[in-house]
């Protein structure tokens, strides 16, 4: 069966969290291009996350800075940035000068735990609400850390799973090294969740999936159908003209 908009009541449900569905979305998105020959997306942040019709999240902004700029670094802006923007970039970059244009997949692992922690506390207002400093000076304390504990975004129990409280700190440490790959990620988030909840969102993004498929294939057998209709309509007439 696939899934039509008269079977969206899963919206209503008490198992589904928007925000655990949305992760699990963007996660297999970055697992997809990490195994892909991209490697790595360099640009992840909640501007290109795009949210379709089908509720389906499209990753965007990745893939041709090479093509568009003609070079594979870019530029770390010194005046003026947007500091807000810059939340999302993983603190070994933001200490450099220029970084490669499609990042590393260390980096966007980086950027997932602030996405996922965004969309876990439901803010418009970026993952540093509640931290009382200027965009300007959070991004100098994420580029030179004043303590042996960076600054990251705060969790809180009452607000965060704490089963997922190690995961997002795993995913944001300092030492790149010390980040999991996605697929590490996906297997503790499945831990971390209930197996039930977990399994009935793969479920879902996989009829999402065929659903968007099977559209594409009722498109192209309509097309077919209405470019062959055209065809007999131009023979027709064409023997009905004098010659």
């Amino acid at each position: 069966m696939f899934l039509g908009t008269e079977n969206l009541d899963f919206l209503e449900q008490d198992w589904y969290k928007g925000e655990t569905f949305f992760v699990v979305c963007s996660l297999q998105g970055m697992e997809y291009i990490h195994k892909s020959s991209l490697k790595s997306h360099g640009n992840l942040r909640p501007s290109t996350c795009l949210v379709d019709s089908r509720l389906q999240i499209k990753l965007s902004g990745f893939g041709l800075w090479e093509f568009k700029h003609g070079t594979k670094h870019k530029m770390i802006p010194l005046e003026n940035p947007n500091y807000e923007e810059m939340y999302y970039t993983a603190p070994e970059f933001l200490r450099e000068v220029y970084c490669p244009f499609n990042g590393t997949q260390k980096g966007d692992v980086f950027s997932f735990a602030i996405i996922m922690r965004e969309l876990i506390y439901n803010t418009e207002v970026g993952p540093y609400h509640d931290v009382h400093l200027e965009p300007k000076e959070i991004i100098k304390q994420l580029r030179t850390p004043m303590s042996d504990e960076p600054l990251r975004p705060t969790l809180s129990a009452d607000i965060c799973d704490e089963r997922l409280i190690p995961l997002l700190k795993a995913c944001w440490s300092e030492n790149p090294d010390h980040r999991p790959p996605f697929v590490s990620i996906r297997r503790q988030l499945r831990q971390a969740c209930p197996e039930s909840h977990v399994n009935i969102l793969d479920n879902m993004v996989s009829k999402l999936e065929k659903y968007a498929n099977h559209l594409e294939e009722v498109v192209e057998e309509r097309t077919n159908q209405l470019t062959a209709e055209k065809s007999r309509a131009d023979k027709l007439l064409s023997s009905m003209l004098p010659k």
